[in-house]
C-alpha cells in the first residue's frame, strides 16, 4: 500500500511537471499545441495522463535497484534537472526570474524539481539498464573495411554541396589570418600558426593558378577530402571493434546525410581542422584502450592526432595536456610507457614547430584580451545592473570604456565589448583590475554567477540554439574583404542556390526530436549519460572521456555561449564514442585482442 501510495505522488508530481510547470522547455509548435490541449481539457484527459504515468513508475519500482545504481541515476537526475530548470530560466529570461523572482516562484521550482528529478531519475534508470543488456553482435559475413574506398563514397555523396557553396565558405577569422599570411595585417599568435601558412599558401597557389575564389576553393576541398579520410577511418575502426555492419552503415549514414558535417568540412574555419583532428586523437585513444598493443602505424597516427590536435587551435595544447595524466592512468601499465613517449614527442614537435615560425616571421604575441572574456562579462553584467564606485569606474577603464561596456553588454557574448579593450593596458593595470574584480565580486556575487551561467548554459541546454555564425559559416564573409584586397565571392547563380540550402537546414532543425541534434547542448547530455552509464558499469574507462570534458571547460571558457564551431569536437566524436561505449556496457567482458 505504501508503495502505491508513493507511486502515486511520484505520478502526480511528475504531471504537474509536464502540463503546468513546462510551458516555457519546449520550443517546437507541436508541442506546444499539445501541451495546451491538455491545459484545456475538462480533466479526463489529465485523468489519462496519471494512470500512463502510474503505471509507468510501477513497471520502473517492480525492477530491482541496485545501491550503485540508485546512487548514480540520482546524482544525474540532479545534474539534468538543473541544466534544465535553470537553462530554461536564462534561456526566456537571461537570469533566476523562472527560479527565484518570488516566494511564489520559489515554491513552484520546489515543485518543478521534485516533478522533473523523479520522471528523468527514472528514464535514467531504464536507459542504463537497456544499454547493459544491448549485445552487439558480430554480422554473419563480414563486410568490407576499405578506408579509401568509402572516404571516395563519402566525397561524392558530398559534392551538390562542393557545387552549391562553390568556392566555399569562409569565417571572417580565416580572412583575418589570410591577411597576416599575405603581410596586410600584422602576424600574431591571436591564430593559430599552422592553418594561417595552410590557408595562405592555398590562396597564393589559388592565385598563381586562376583567381581568389580558386585558391579558397583549394583550401576547402583539402580540407574535406581529410575530413573524409578520417571519419572513413573512425568508422572502419569502430567496425574493427564491433564487428557489426548495421553499426558501421548507421554511422556513415550520420556523416553523409546529416547536414551540419559537409557545410563545415567544406568551410575556412580553423575549428573543422581541429575537430576532425580531436576526433583522430579520440579513435586512437579508443583504439589503445581495446587493444593490447599499436602497431607503428598505428602510434605514428597518434601522434600526427596529437601534434595536428594541438597546432590547429591554441588552446588545443591546453586540452592535450590536462588530458594526458587522466588518460595515463586510464591506460594499462604495459601501454603507459609507449603512450607517454607519444605525447612527449608530440608536444615537444609542436613547441618547436611554433617556436622556429614564430622566429622566422617575427610573429608577435597575441592579444592578452582573448583570456580576459569571463571577468569581463562579470564585470559587463556587474557595470550594467550595478551602481560603480569612482575607484571601480577607474581601474575597470584602463581596460575598457565604461561607455563602451553600457552600450554593448550582450549577456550571450563579450565580443561585442572586447573589441574595445585598450592594447596599451599595462600589466600593473591588469592587477589592479583584478583587485577591483575580486572586491566587486563579494559585493554582488549573484551578478558573477548569472554573467557566467548566461553566456555558457547554451553548452548544457538542449534546446538553446547556437548564438552566431548559425550550424556553420553558410556564406563567405565579407568583413574586410575590400580592405584586404581579396576577391572572393559565391557566384549570383549559386546564391540563390545557398539561400535555398539555407532554408531548407533552418527547416529540418525546427522538427521535433531532429532538431535538437543542431543544439550544442545535447551533446553535453549524452556525454553526461555516457559518464553515467560508464560510472555504473565500468568505472575505470571513465578517465577515457577526460579530454571531452577538456573541450567543455575550453567552451565555458570561450567569448560566446553556444557556437557551434566551438562545440564541434565533441559533437564529431559522440557516435563514435556511443558506440564504444555501449559495446563496453555489455554483461561480458570485452575481449582483448593483441596485435603481432
Amino acid at each position: 500500500m505504501k508503495n502505491k501510495i508513493k507511486i502515486l505522488i511520484y505520478s502526480i508530481f511528475t504531471l504537474f511537471y509536464l502540463i503546468y510547470f513546462n510551458k516555457n522547455l519546449y520550443n517546437y509548435d507541436e508541442i506546444k499545441q499539445i501541451n495546451s490541449i491538455f491545459q484545456n481539457t475538462s480533466g479526463v484527459l489529465i485523468w489519462l495522463l496519471i494512470i500512463i504515468i502510474y503505471i509507468f513508475y510501477k513497471e520502473i519500482y517492480s525492477i530491482i535497484e541496485s545501491k550503485k545504481l540508485l546512487k548514480v541515476t540520482t546524482i544525474g537526475s540532479i545534474i539534468y534537472t538543473t541544466i534544465f530548470i535553470v537553462g530554461d530560466s536564462f534561456y526566456n529570461t537571461n537570469d533566476w526570474t523562472l527560479i527565484i523572482s518570488s516566494k511564489t516562484t520559489m515554491i513552484l521550482s520546489i515543485i518543478k524539481f521534485i516533478g522533473l528529478f523523479i520522471l528523468i531519475r527514472n528514464i535514467l534508470k531504464i536507459l542504463i539498464l537497456k544499454i547493459e543488456n544491448i549485445n552487439i553482435s558480430k554480422s554473419k559475413k563480414e563486410s568490407f573495411n576499405n578506408v579509401f574506398l568509402m572516404a571516395i563514397f563519402l566525397f561524392i555523396l558530398y559534392l551538390p554541396y562542393v557545387i552549391i557553396f562553390y568556392p566555399g565558405t569562409m569565417n571572417a577569422d580565416s580572412l583575418f589570418e589570410i591577411g597576416q599570411f599575405y603581410g596586410k595585417i600584422k602576424w600574431t599568435q591571436h591564430h593559430p600558426i599552422l592553418p594561417t601558412i595552410i590557408y595562405g599558401t592555398f590562396m597564393k597557389l589559388g592565385k598563381l593558378l586562376f583567381n581568389d575564389n580558386f585558391g579558397l576553393f583549394l583550401s576547402n576541398i583539402f580540407q574535406m577530402i581529410i575530413s573524409c579520410i578520417i571519419i572513413s577511418y573512425s568508422i572502419t575502426t569502430i567496425y574493427e571493434i564491433t564487428k557489426n555492419k548495421t553499426i558501421k552503415i548507421i554511422l556513415f549514414l550520420l556523416f553523409a546525410l546529416f547536414p551540419i558535417w559537409p557545410i563545415n568540412f567544406y568551410s575556412c574555419v580553423k575549428d573543422v581542422w581541429f575537430s576532425i583532428f580531436f576526433l583522430l586523437f579520440m579513435i586512437m585513444t579508443i583504439k589503445l584502450n581495446y587493444y593490447e598493443v599499436l602497431t607503428k602505424k598505428e602510434w605514428f597516427i597518434y601522434s600526427l592526432a596529437t601534434i595536428f590536435t594541438i597546432l590547429f587551435r591554441n588552446n588545443g595544447i591546453h586540452i592535450v595536456l590536462l588530458s594526458i595524466p587522466f588518460l595515463y592512468i586510464s591506460f594499462k601499465k604495459n601501454q603507459r610507457n609507449n603512450f607517454i613517449k607519444c605525447m612527449i614527442i608530440s608536444v615537444i614537435i609542436c613547441i618547436s614547430f611554433n617556436t622556429i615560425i614564430t622566429n622566422i616571421y617575427s610573429i608577435k604575441k597575441g592579444s592578452i584580451r582573448e583570456t580576459l572574456s569571463l571577468p569581463l562579462q562579470q564585470t559587463a553584467r556587474y557595470v550594467v545592473n550595478h551602481k560603480i564606485t569612482k575607484k571601480e569606474k577607474k581601474a575597470i577603464e584602463k581596460l575598457v570604456d565604461i561607455e563602451n561596456i553600457k552600450n554593448n553588454y550582450n549577456p550571450e557574448t563579450i565580443d561585442y565589448i572586447k573589441i574595445y579593450y585598450k592594447e596599451k593596458s599595462t600589466t600593473k593595470d591588469l592587477i589592479n583590475y583584478f583587485i577591483i574584480w575580486t572586491k566587486m565580486f563579494f559585493k554582488h556575487p549573484e551578478s558573477y554567477i548569472s554573467a557566467t551561467i548566461n553566456s555558457t548554459y547554451g553548452y548544457f541546454y538542449p534546446n538553446k540554439k547556437e548564438f552566431k555564425d548559425d550550424v556553420a559559416q553558410l556564406t563567405i564573409n565579407d568583413i574586410g574583404l575590400e580592405k584586404l584586397g581579396f576577391k572572393l565571392k559565391n557566384s549570383k547563380k549559386n546564391k540563390n542556390k545557398i539561400k535555398k540550402n539555407i532554408e531548407n537546414i533552418n527547416t529540418i532543425r525546427h522538427y521535433p526530436l531532429i532538431g535538437i541534434f543542431f543544439n550544442c547542448g545535447t551533446y553535453s547530455c549524452i556525454l553526461i549519460f555516457n559518464t553515467l552509464v560508464l560510472w555504473y558499469k565500468k568505472k575505470k574507462k571513465l578517465l577515457l572521456l577526460s579530454p571531452l570534458y577538456c573541450v567543455i571547460l575550453v567552451c565555458i571558457a570561450s567569448p560566446v555561449n553556444g557556437l557551434v564551431r566551438y562545440m564541434m569536437p565533441i559533437m564529431i566524436t559522440i557516435p563514435f564514442i556511443q558506440i564504444w561505449i555501449i559495446k563496453e556496457s555489455q554483461k561480458k567482458e570485452t575481449i582483448k585482442i593483441v596485435k603481432e
